[in-house]
């Protein structure tokens, strides 16, 4: 007897339409955007929506770089922006928010490649 661990998903025979719970808005609201950015919060479960202007800054406080990003999903400990500039993965970097409501350090996760924005996961 042979088993798989694939699951089905949808209005196939035995698959729930609740399944996702509230979670089916969040991939709604993911698919619908159709960004680098979207595609990177899929491997976050946690991630949600947002549109926060962002500044990433990198490189040491005598030669700092300021980047210009925009967080587009977050958790409790991950925010996946965007920017106009390449950046490495385990690159350390700080980010905040024009509000102060966002100050922290850290490392590039993971990356998306888009056609003219990067997106991150930090």
């Amino acid at each position: 007897m042979t088993t798989s661990t694939k699951r089905t998903f949808g209005n196939g025979s035995g698959a729930s339409n609740d399944l996702f719970g509230h979670y089916g808005d969040k991939a709604a609201a993911i698919e619908n955007t159709g960004s680098g950015a979207a595609r990177l919060a899929e491997f976050f479960p946690g991630a949600i929506p947002m549109h926060v202007p962002a500044v990433v800054k990198r490189g040491r406080a005598e030669e700092e770089h300021h980047i210009e990003a925009l967080i587009e999903f977050g958790t409790a400990k991950e925010v996946i922006v965007t920017c106009g500039v390449p950046l490495e993965i385990g690159e350390p970097l700080s980010i905040s928010s024009p509000n102060c409501s966002l100050k922290a350090t850290a490392k590039v996760m993971a990356l998306q490649v888009g056609t003219d924005k990067y997106a991150l996961s930090i």
